[in-house]
Formats: structure tokens, sequence, C-alpha cells
């Protein structure tokens, strides 16, 4: 700003000695002395090349064609300013009254090139030919030698203007054309409007400024604002107060753009690349705004991000105040439908990429994003889609501190039941996640169609599972995976599978579309280690048919091999029955299931020597009833046989030993 008013010092400077001149010299004199003048203030030259054409009564006034002043000598051979007429004109009646009015001034096609240097150095910067002591402080540019004069302006145009501006420690370059502006200074101690319109880097430009005092504004004293911008379809707009030291405001803000790449585009800048759901197509925001000099308060917040709209309040605090090392975010939003990017492993990609075997994404996940801010944010949403993937209401609490984001998950209805528990996502050397879940009641069909691509388990469930994982990719992540869980499944149907009647009919044919089996429950737990599930104890419980399970679910090349060994038909006490093992092989989305034919062999091969052994248990048994030898309760065939030969050995001594007996005695 200090520039803007020791240029404008300049100029009055300059118009009041021309007036002067114009009284005691000819008008061909007039651009030498304000050439001459110009230099002494600046240090750099000012050149007339056109006709100067002054007037005395009633306006006291100069037209000069062809103005340009020149650069500094480190910029470049071009002018810093030139233009095609120059014209100002003050109220004479007004001047001898000890006034300053400027009635008018114009210029026409005028170019202003404002150029930095990589060193910082600034070519708008005028005090190079200025006495000691004139080019700083407060007192130091000619308007402050106006003393207690009133200053006013009454029209400022300008009509085909251009500002090309170019800077080199930003490493940006702008190019205003097609300028035309229009300002009016009615008094200091009064309003002032300022508008302007033009093509920025080729982008349509309009904007208006409004200040209700422009003697506080220039003071950094609190005063009134109101500004308008569109730039290239973008839209902003600031109704409040700015003022103080430092800088201070408040008031209302509201914003709008139907797309960023233009207007980022405009100011050159690369757009964000934000996902559908976040902006992409439609931005709008509006909300009470307070800054205090180091925080930024958005109150009564309302936004509107492509078909998501958001409400709540949020704080940012800058780097150096209240927030340490980063810039501290604090909000308390509610959302309405949230969508959320869906990734290639997400949604409906995820049920493609399953259907044809593709693997998990090997693109590198970038995390970066995690390391702008730290804040604490927490949202409730009616519901948050990603791809396919739609869960809510939600309850969350996210975290975010030096690159560790943890998510806490009090409420998150999923596909008819809920999810609670806490997810964590640790960017600060690579990328690792962890996740301790709880869920209840919970659809699975809808949620692994969504998930996985696979829509064959029909049935609603509850279980646990804690997991931990590192790796750059989705690919890495998921073949990392450790952890264990368990689940529990409610009445359902297995489709493509038809357990009971393969089991009757020992026939692999029952599988396929149209197929199913219908269970009661399922209950299982599983540990995981380097992306791949392990589970031996399934337990399938189904009409006429139980069975169990073992086997492993790889992961991370989405691939199955497992074994199950179904019963039908068991007895009471679940014995008995018809077992048929089955084999469940392949990917996932198109496994293979059979026939154990070889432990099925060992099955036959069980019976029928079960069969053998029963039937020669039962001849025994026969034979020994002809025999006489009949086990009691709790007895085996050959301990009841044993006890038999001891009976009878024993009663043959006894008869033995009693004849002998008789002998020796004589027969007595």
């Amino acid at each position: 700003m200090r520039w803007v008013l020791r240029s404008l010092g300049l100029v009055l400077t300059l118009v009041v000695a021309a007036f002067v001149a114009l009284a005691f010299v000819p008008a061909e004199k007039v651009a030498e002395l304000a050439a001459g003048e110009f230099r002494k203030a600046t240090g750099r030259a000012l050149t007339i090349a056109g006709p100067v054409r002054p007037t005395l009564w009633p306006k006291l006034g100069v037209r000069i064609g062809g103005v340009a002043v020149a650069d500094a000598d480190w910029a470049g051979p071009d002018p810093m300013l030139e233009a095609e007429a120059l014209s100002v004109a003050l109220d004479a009646a007004a001047l001898i009254g000890g006034d300053v009015r400027i009635t008018g001034i114009e210029a026409v096609n005028p170019v202003l090139r404002l150029t930095r240097a990589a060193d910082g150095r600034a070519n708008w910067d005028l005090g190079g030919g200025a006495p000691a002591g004139a080019g700083t402080g407060a007192s130091a540019g000619p308007v402050d030698g106006l003393g207690e004069r009133a200053v006013t302006l009454d029209r400022l145009t300008v009509t085909g203007g251009r500002v090309i501006y170019r800077d080199a420690v930003a490493g940006q370059a702008h190019d205003l054309r097609d300028l035309a502006l229009e300002t009016a200074v009615p008094a200091l101690d009064g309003p002032v409007t300022l508008s302007l319109s033009g093509l920025l880097n080729e982008a349509p430009l309009t904007a208006r400024l409004d200040v209700a005092r422009l003697s506080d504004a220039l003071a950094f004293r609190m005063t009134g604002y109101s500004a308008d911008l569109d730039l290239a379809g973008a839209t902003a707009r600031f109704d409040g107060r700015i003022g103080g030291a430092p800088l201070t405001a408040e008031g209302s803000v509201a914003l709008a753009a139907s797309g960023l790449s233009a207007p980022f585009a405009a100011l050159g800048l690369p757009a964000p690349d934000l996902p559908a759901g976040f902006g992409r197509d439609r931005l709008a925001l509006d909300a009470a705004l307070t800054w205090d000099g180091a925080t930024l308060f958005l109150r009564d917040l309302a936004a509107a991000l492509d078909g998501t709209r958001v409400t709540g309040a949020l704080d940012i605090a800058t780097v150096g105040a209240t927030a340490g090392p980063r810039p501290r975010i604090t909000a308390d939003l509610a959302a309405g439908p949230l969508l959320l990017p869906s990734g290639e492993t997400g949604g409906g990609n995820a049920g493609n990429s399953a259907a044809t075997g593709a693997g998990w994404s090997t693109a590198p996940i970038d995390v970066s994003a995690l390391g702008l801010a730290d804040a604490t944010i927490a949202l409730r949403a009616e519901s948050i889609q990603a791809g396919a993937l739609r869960v809510g209401p939600a309850r969350l609490l996210a975290r975010l501190d030096d690159r560790r984001l943890v998510v806490d998950i009090a409420e998150l209805g999923v596909a008819g039941g809920s999810v609670t528990g806490q997810a964590v996502v640790n960017g600060r050397g690579g990328i690792s996640a962890s996740a301790d879940l709880a869920a209840a009641g919970v659809a699975l069909q809808p949620l692994l169609a969504a998930a996985a691509g696979y829509d064959r388990l029909i049935a609603t469930g509850e279980g646990r599972v804690r997991i931990l994982s590192s790796g750059a990719t989705v690919d890495a992540l998921v073949r990392g995976l450790s952890g264990e869980g368990r689940l529990a499944l409610g009445q359902g149907e297995l489709r493509g599978l038809d357990l009971a009647g393969m089991v009757r009919s020992l026939d692999p044919g029952y599988v396929g579309a149209g197929q199913k089996t219908i269970f009661d429950s399922v209950t299982a737990s599983f540990v995981l280690d380097g992306g791949v599930l392990a589970n031996d104890d399934l337990a399938f419980a189904a009409p006429l048919l139980r069975a169990e399970g073992k086997g492993r679910v790889d992961l991370g090349a989405r691939r199955l091999d497992y074994r199950l060994v179904p019963t039908a038909l068991p007895g009471a006490d679940g014995s008995g029955g018809v077992r048929v093992p089955v084999l469940i092989t392949g990917p996932w989305a198109a496994p293979r299931i059979a026939l154990d034919l070889e432990a099925l062999a060992e099955e036959r091969l069980k019976i029928e020597e079960e069969k053998v052994r029963a039937a020669a248990e039962a001849a025994l048994k026969a034979r020994a009833a002809e025999i006489g030898i009949a086990p009691v309760e709790g007895q085996s065939l050959e301990d009841a046989a044993r006890q038999k030969l001891e009976d009878r050995a024993e009663d043959v001594l006894k008869r033995e030993g009693d004849k002998l007996l008789r002998g020796l005695l004589g027969g007595n």
C-alpha cells in the first residue's frame, strides 16, 4: 500500500508543479519541467513524447500524450509505466481555497510492468532518487506534505489498461489486459468505491470494492469493507470490517465455483485434484468469518461439495500461533449423504477386479496430505458412500497429529447393522494401518458384494476383528495383514452350492447357478498372517446337515484353499450319517468346488472295514451264545470267554482234586 500512496503523491506533486509552470512558461517547457521533477523524486526517467495541452480555468488541468516511466536498470528495457495519454484536471477555485479537488484523472491504454527479482528487489520501489530519509517512514511521501488540505477525487478512469506481473521469488507470472477501472474519492473521511474488469491470463475478471471510510483504511483502523470478485466463473464475496495491527477481520464470506480448474489456471496455479464429492464439479461456501490475526473462525458454516452438504463450525489456527509447527484445524461438522472417493479396490471397481481375477492396486498410496495440518474433527453424517459401498448413519471423531490419523467410530451403520471401534493410519515413516472393530447385525451379502465383489453368502452376522498391516500400496497392505477375529452368522444361505444334494448323491454337479445351501448358523474364528487367513474351527449347522471346515484364504492372491466336511442325516447326537468331504479351491470370484475323492475313498474303506468288523463280531457273539458265553453288562465278549474258561477250569480242578483226595483216603 505504501508504494501506491507514494506514487499518488508523486503524481499530485507533478500536477501542481505543471500547473504552476503553466502560468509562467510555454506548454512545450512543461514536459521538460515535469520530467526533471520526476527524476529528482524517483530516480527514474520520465519521457513525454506527445503534446502537452494545459487548461487554466475553470478547471486547471493538463493532457499529456505518450507518457513513459523508465524501469529499473535491472528489470529490462521496456518502460515500467507507459500510456498513450494521461489527463488530470483540478478544480481551480478549490485549489485557491487551499483544497485539492481532482475532478478527473484519465489514463488511456496504460501498461504497467511490475517485476520482482530473485533477490527480492521490486521495480515499484521508486525511492531511488529521493533525498536521504525521504523514502521511508510515515512522513516520507508528498501526500503527507499536503498537510491539512482536503484531498478529493471525483473520478479516476482507466481504459484499455494492462498490468504485467513477473515474480521470480514465487515463480509466478500474470498478465491482466483489457483493464477498465473506475473509482472516486469524494472525501478522505468518506466512502470509496472501486470497480474493475479485464482478462487475467485470458480469464474474465470483474471486481468491486467498497470501503466505508478511506481515512480509516489508510491508517489501518477498523472500517467497513464490501468486496465482490468474479474470476473465470468462480465468485467470492466479503461483507464486514477489516483493520487493526495485526490485521483483524469480521464479517460474512461466500464462495462459489463450478469447477476449480479455470480460476486456478487464471491465477497461474495448479488446480487441486479433488475427488468427486469433495468439490470437484461444484463448490459453495457461506459462513460468518472472524480473523484475530492468528486464527480463522468460521461459524454458521454451510458448504456444498458437489452433492454433499456440510454444516457446522471450523477453526484454523496458523503456524506459530496456537497451532505449533503445522496449521491446526478444529471442526464440528454435520453432513447429509457424504460421497467419498473410490479407488481401484473399493466399490464397483473392486467387484470388477475380483470377477476378472485382477489383483489389488499396486499404485503408490499418497498420504502426504496427512502432514499438511493437525486436526480434531467431529463428524456426523446421514450416510457415507465410497463406490458401491454405502454406510451410515455415522458418528466419527478423527484426530490427526503429526501424520498419524486416528478415527474413533462411535456409530457406523453398515448393511442394516452397526460397527464400532477404532481405525488408525500412520504416515510418519512409510504407511501402516490398523483396525479394532466390532460388528453386530450386519447383512453380509451387500457388504461383501460392495467390498470384494462376492455376493453368494446371504446371512446376518456379528463378529470382532483386530488387524494390522503396513505397505506403500493396497496390494502390499493386503498381503501384509496380520491379526485375528471371530464370526458368528444366523440363518442364511450359501448360493452356488447344494451341500445336502452333493452329499446325498455324491455328485459334484450340485454346484452353480440355482443351487444353494440353507443353514441355521455358522461360527468360526481365524488368524491372519502375511495376508493369509487361516481357520480350523468352522461349524456349520443346517437342517439334516452338519459341517466342519478348515483351511486358508489367501487375501493377497484372492484365492481359497478350504476343506469342508458335511455330514448328512446325522443322529440326534450329531454322530452317524453320510460324510462327504468337499474341497473349495481357486479364485474366490469363481472357486472350484469338488468332492474330495481320495478322502471319500478312505471314508468308504473305513465304512467297509466297519461292516466286516461288525459282521465278525456278530458271528463271534452268536457262537459264544451257542457255547454258553454271555457277557454281562459292561463286560466285553473276550472277558466273558476268559471268565467262562476260568470257571470251567476251576470246576475241573475241583472235581479232579476231590477224586484224588478220596483215593488217598481209601474211598472214604
